[in-house]
């Protein structure tokens, strides 16, 4: 088993997966971003799982539904209006991110 190219794939993959989640984690304590900022958080992890998905051809739909269980857990209502009200949602830096 050790020695079939797929397990070294499919390990590289989860190890790409793992790092994918590490460096957001580390982002946001970097960052410590403000409740109205963390949603667009969200569409990139969404954005990343999909490009690795498709790096690896892997079935997108199980991790889909991991994200969107964690986010409906995490989500309230007035994230949105907190997002959509918040000025800095606004502004844009030079690289085109949302300032902080």
């Amino acid at each position: 088993m050790v020695g079939g190219v797929r397990f070294w794939t499919d390990l590289e993959a989860v190890l790409d997966l793992v790092k994918i989640v590490k460096v957001m984690v580390q982002d946001i304590e970097v960052d410590r971003p403000l409740v109205s900022q963390c949603l667009p958080l969200w569409d990139d992890l969404r954005n990343k799982v999909k490009d690795w998905c498709g790096r690896y051809d892997k079935d997108e739909a199980p991790l889909q539904e991991v994200i969107e269980k964690r986010f409906r857990k995490n989500y309230h209502p007035a994230w949105a209006a907190a997002f959509i009200l918040d000025p800095l949602y606004l502004l844009r830096d030079t690289s085109g991110k949302p300032c902080r």
